[in-house]
């Protein structure tokens, strides 16, 4: 199909007629939201709130947290219905003024906050849920932007809202389009409670496979091993590799720009275009952020994290775990900002098992991680498929 600006690039084929432009403010009457003083709020009626607005492309009564304390004209006034649009109408940026969210279902006496703005179709056959989605493609992001006002904070209001050039599909199409992106959005929705699932049972795993402060036995153990953790210290599970590192400054960093990841205190923060290490380590923070991270292969380190090489008779991914578990305030060294030298570092206190028991361990965190990752892949190839579907089924 050839595309003119009337008719988007990516179609169900049952609709051919072109899209019609309106003015905003001839298919939707906007209304500002409910202003109340803070003793009103957290009791009484549901409120639809901005944060409801920016984060969901839709709501119903059971995605509505807040609640706030009104009167019987103020219920009339500022009542959230079914099919009702909703846009975030100020912000400390441009970037999240005019988020678009339809509300969906029951309303429940549910009002909504000075902090959006009510759009509600003048006619039936418009659909608030394909709104929802085609104010949030890039082209009208855009036109939001333009039509709202900056100062101390970024604004948009009624009155320049509705002067803007928005188009209208039949219903039918409407519907269908804002059904097949809600059905994305609903996948992309049940993948991330999957993530936190997950990662709720990898923290849980992580608790109790490794016994706690005051105990040398875990929670959970696989069943072939009984005896207790032996309690040792970092400096005798590992090599100190400081010696190696080799600082570079962001002006040298700059003219060495490639492939190779080059780590600080909290992990890669630049690529360079040669290497240092080619080896399975540890990183440890030496100053600012301390925790550990994990390096793999061909790599740079500068001087503000500690290199560990695990010895043999230690699982690199087995201590890991463990100095992911470990809360290292107590080990500061520093004062202006946190700070873990060498010799704090080789004292600080773990407990150790069999190498075999480490390495089941390792293979059984290992699982959930890859499971994980699969979601999270999974995950984003659902938000750059919606992304681009965004783009193409609006005109």
């Amino acid at each position: 199909m050839v595309c003119n600006e009337n008719v988007p690039k990516l179609r169900f084929p049952e609709f051919e007629e072109e899209w019609k432009e309106h003015e905003f403010g001839t298919l939707f009457t906007i209304k500002n939201g409910l202003n109340k003083g803070k003793e009103y709020f957290n009791h009484g009626t549901p409120i639809l709130n901005y944060i409801d607005v920016n984060k969901r492309i839709f709501n119903s009564k059971n995605t509505i947290e807040g609640t706030v304390e009104v009167s019987a004209e103020e219920i009339k006034r500022y009542c959230v219905k079914n099919n009702d649009l909703f846009l975030t109408r100020t912000s400390e940026t441009s970037d999240e003024i005019g988020l678009t969210s339809s509300y969906n279902g029951d309303s429940n006496n549910t009002v909504f906050s000075g902090f959006i703005l009510r759009a509600r179709p003048k006619k039936q056959d418009i659909n608030s849920l394909f709104y929802a989605y085609y104010l949030r493609t890039n082209k009208m992001r855009f036109n939001i932007i333009k039509y709202s006002s900056i100062t101390t904070r970024a604004l948009i209001n009624s009155k320049n809202l509705s002067k803007m050039r928005v188009k209208l599909p039949d219903y039918n199409e409407q519907k269908k389009i804002s059904t097949f992106l809600s059905a994305i959005d609903k996948k992309i929705g049940f993948m991330e409670k999957k993530h936190t699932l997950y990662q709720n049972i990898k923290k849980y795993y992580l608790e109790n496979l490794f016994p706690k402060e005051n105990e040398t036995i875990p929670n959970l153990r696989f069943l072939e091993f009984n005896n207790d953790w032996i309690k040792t210290t970092l400096g005798n599970c590992v090599i100190f590799l400081d010696e190696k590192r080799i600082p570079l400054n962001q002006q040298i960093r700059s003219q060495m720009l490639s492939k190779y990841p080059y780590y600080g205190a909290a992990g890669i923060i630049d690529y360079v275009n040669n290497y240092i290490f080619d080896d399975e380590l540890i990183l440890l923070g030496e100053d600012g952020s301390i925790i550990p991270t994990l390096a793999s292969g061909k790599c740079w380190v500068s001087n503000h994290a500690h290199v560990l090489k695990n010895k043999k008779n230690i699982n690199l991914y087995f201590l890991y775990n463990i100095l992911s578990k470990i809360h290292f305030e107590k080990y500061n060294t520093g004062t202006i900002q946190p700070k873990l030298n060498k010799k704090t570092a080789k004292n600080i206190k773990i407990k150790i098992t069999s190498k075999k028991e480490q390495e089941k361990i390792v293979d059984f965190m290992l699982s959930i991680g890859t499971k994980i990752k699969k979601i999270q892949k999974q995950i984003k190839f659902l938000k750059t498929f919606k992304k681009g579907l965004l783009q193409k089924m609006f005109c």
